[in-house]
């Protein structure tokens, strides 16, 4: 099970990012996680059309539209309990916190930053981009920087 890693090791002083690369096994998975939710996104979709019983071409096309997929799912509910009976809504609401809780897992796949340590050489680790930006910003750009030549782990400002 995913730990923190304040939890496991909480003065890591090296982080290089990247590291999926190497672990094969690993990003088929995470692959097969990407498909799956690509699964799930289509029948919310369908899910949505068939609760305001609208044309399909017409209710996919407002629902593409709504780029977030906050916006889809606050749209989703709005039209489940406007048109569902109290029970079936309340069954509904049950499979959404299952979706979302989901959706938040694999988001931090999708959107958090991949990398490696020295200091936990048999981990893969996954950053929260967030800890960039209020930690670390002048790193994370230096080693995001597509003109960078030096590919050697930098280690982290205190």
């Amino acid at each position: 099970m995913p730990q923190p890693l304040s939890k496991v090791k909480p003065n890591v002083e090296e982080f290089k990012f990247g590291g999926i690369d190497i672990e094969p096994q690993l990003a088929v998975l995470i692959a097969r996680v990407f498909a799956m939710w690509a699964m799930i996104e289509s029948a919310l979709q369908t899910m949505l059309v068939r609760i305001l019983r609208a044309d399909e071409t017409a209710a996919t096309a407002i629902y593409d539209l709504l780029i977030s997929q906050a916006m889809q799912t606050r749209a989703l509910e709005a039209a489940a309990k406007a048109s569902m009976n109290p029970d079936d809504f309340e069954r509904f609401t049950v499979v959404m916190t299952v979706t979302e809780g989901v959706q938040k897992q694999r988001n931090k796949l999708a959107h958090w930053i991949w990398g490696k340590s020295a200091d936990l050489p048999e981990t893969l680790l996954l950053l929260d981009p967030d800890m960039v930006r209020d930690q670390q910003t002048n790193l994370a750009l230096l080693m995001l920087d597509p003109l960078s030549k030096s590919k050697e782990t930098r280690k982290p400002e205190k």
